[in-house]
């Protein structure tokens, strides 16, 4: 069992705290401004570190399995926005996935630069100094939920969550 002087120790850095963090999507020009970028970074509620999965790959060997690691695959990255009365950075994301597929003309962007941009993750120490960043590569926004209306809530706003999907991510211990 750990004393707690070996956990004071272990967390002499402090803790990282689930209220720190920011997100900066890097709009496509045709979706938005800097400032609609900007303004997703404020408006921006929720997030979560995203996950990764290394597959496997069972390797049958003298009547056994071996199992061995196999690709990486990245789980989604969902951000939780606040709905502002404009929705400028709401409509700025229905805008680049309309670029990516039209809704009437069932069609998008054929050059993946055109619409792929960068996620930044940040997560932040009490004085907002970065204490780690993860950039989630080439992202796209892949889903965007609805914001749920409802005449008997007069203490509460709108929220909606944009899902992104990346090719892959880069931290200090990528390689």
């Amino acid at each position: 069992m750990a004393r707690i002087s070996e956990l004071k120790n272990a967390v002499k850095s402090g803790l990282s705290r689930q209220h720190r963090w920011r997100v900066t999507i890097d709009l496509p020009t045709y979706a938005g401004s800097s400032e609609d970028s900007r303004n997703g970074t404020a408006l921006a509620r929720t997030a979560n570190i995203p996950g990764m999965n290394m597959g496997v790959i069972e390797l049958g060997y003298s009547g056994r399995i071996l199992p061995l690691p196999g690709d990486r695959q990245f789980e989604e990255f969902t951000v939780g926005f606040l709905s502002v009365n404009d929705m400028k950075f709401r409509k700025a994301m229905e805008k680049w996935s309309e670029y990516i597929n039209g809704t009437e003309s069932n069609t998008g962007l054929r050059n993946l630069d055109d619409y792929m941009r960068d996620v930044t993750l940040e997560l932040l120490d009490q004085e907002d100094n970065v204490t780690r960043t993860i950039v989630l590569k080439d992202a796209w926004p892949s889903m965007m939920t609805s914001g749920d209306l409802d005449q008997g809530a007069m203490d509460s706003y709108i929220e909606y969550n944009v899902t992104f999907r990346y090719v892959e991510t880069g931290t200090d211990v990528s390689r």
